[in-house]
């Protein structure tokens, strides 16, 4: 079996959070891994639903269990296994919230997913917490998905955005976005990384741990 976790807590509310999740065909609307999706029918215990990831195939799954504004099971079968997902939310008080997500996949189809699927997953929830503001998490999840693959270009160049503008982090992004280059010299995205540079050369004087959207006070 293989297994992708990771949590965050963020500041929300909760039943604004589970309407937003619950609205699976706005999914590609706010999550990064997702290119389409659709549920046939309630968001309850044995509906049907369809999704397609970006770069990936498209999966029919099912839901396995529903406790409203608490979290959310589903399952999805594979050849000699199946893929099952969880999602839990904790309110912890003040406005805080606590999202938990779990992936397990079995079955003969192990060493591939976590080859292929299992790295771009850990990439599309590190944007996905810079999306929701968390740009700590997001860099822990950038830096996992590069122990697997240390060269990928994808998560380098976000990793570097969010050392810069979640953190303020200039020598870091830039040292990240040196590393993009110099391990994928053909990368189609070169000139903007180069440009993101020279730009961020500019802040070079700015204290690492500010937000680069507090520049702008």
């Amino acid at each position: 079996m293989y297994e992708i976790r990771s949590e965050t807590i963020i500041n929300a509310d909760l039943a604004a959070v589970w309407a937003l999740v619950t609205d699976v065909a706005n999914w590609p609307a706010w999550d990064p891994h997702e290119q389409a999706a659709r549920l046939d029918g309630p968001f309850a215990v044995g509906t049907t639903g369809w999704s397609k990831p970006h770069g990936g195939p498209a999966t029919t799954w099912t839901l396995t269990e529903v406790v409203e504004q608490r979290g959310w099971s589903s399952e999805c079968p594979l050849p000699g296994g199946k893929l099952a997902g969880s999602t839990v939310y904790e309110p912890l008080g003040d406005g805080k919230l606590r999202c938990a997500k779990t992936i397990r996949v079995s079955g003969p189809l192990v060493p591939l997913f976590r080859l292929y699927f299992g790295r771009r997953i850990r990439t599309d929830m590190a944007t996905a917490y810079w999306y929701t503001g968390n740009p700590d998490t997001a860099i822990s999840e950038f830096n996992r998905a590069l122990g697997d693959e240390p060269n990928k270009p994808n998560a380098l160049f976000n990793l570097g955005v969010v050392q810069w503008q979640g953190k303020m982090d200039i020598s870091g992004a830039l040292s990240t976005w040196q590393r993009l280059l110099d391990t994928n010299p053909n990368y189609e995205g070169k000139s903007k990384v180069v440009e993101l540079m020279a730009q961020v050369k500019k802040h070079s004087g700015i204290k690492p741990g500010l937000q680069a959207k507090d520049l702008s006070n």
